[in-house]
């Protein structure tokens, strides 16, 4: 079994209107993707907006970005929102070069 690292955490708020925020930190890779995963599918349950706020994600690698993929497919099928704040240069050219970024429903504004 992986270990969590102690600097990944992921957090929660509920927005004014209603929208939850998981608010990611750390590293988003092996050891940690499961756990995004699980969150992500509790918080669908909810049938809430979602907003997944990447400001704090200093690394995603190909297990974290498969689970956000199937999150948003999974929003899609199920009609719950998912958006997506943009995060450090670094991850945001994993998303340029999977060629996945125009995929991604992201935020305009940071929230």
């Amino acid at each position: 079994m992986l270990s969590v690292p102690k600097d990944f955490a992921i957090s929660q708020v509920t927005e004014e209107d209603g929208r939850l925020r998981l608010i990611v930190a750390g590293e988003l890779d092996i050891a940690t993707s499961d756990l995004l995963d699980e969150r992500l599918q509790m918080t669908a349950a909810t049938r809430k907006r979602v907003i997944l706020d990447l400001h704090q994600v200093s690394f995603i690698e190909s297990s974290g970005l498969r689970v956000i993929l199937a999150a948003l497919r999974h929003a899609q099928r199920e009609g719950w929102g998912l958006t997506l704040t943009e995060s450090t240069p670094a991850v945001q050219q994993l998303f340029d070069v999977a060629g996945v970024r125009e995929l991604m429903p992201f935020e305009r504004e940071p929230g």
